[in-house]
């Protein structure tokens, strides 16, 4: 799973806790499991001062510059892209929105039941 955020971002800091809880804490021990979160337009020290601030267990990858970012949009967050194993994606969200949260949950769970 791959998430574009940026901590000045009111609908990130909604998700974010839920990728957090529902997503990261659930599957960080599942070995077909990587997530990537990654800070749109932030620097590491940045991202890792609102690591602490937020009291977040997630890893945080910075993409200062938008290299990232820009192979898979131009504009818009959250963002979230679910990859299957053969590198499709297979789903894809823009904003925060509870029931696409739990659609996005509901895939993962059936990916990783595979």
């Amino acid at each position: 799973m791959v998430t574009f955020f940026a901590t000045w971002c009111g609908p990130c800091l909604k998700e974010l806790p839920h990728i957090q809880q529902d997503i990261f804490e659930k599957y960080q021990d599942n070995p077909n499991f990587t997530l990537l979160v990654i800070g749109r337009e932030h620097s590491k020290e940045e991202l890792a001062a609102f690591k602490v601030e937020k009291d977040f267990s997630l890893d945080f990858i910075a993409d200062p510059e938008r290299q990232v970012y820009a192979k898979f949009a131009e504009q818009f967050i959250p963002r979230n892209y679910l990859i299957d194993r053969d590198g499709k994606i297979i789903y894809s969200s823009t904003g925060f929105n509870e029931d696409e949260f739990n659609q996005l949950k509901k895939i993962l769970e059936d990916q990783l039941k595979i």
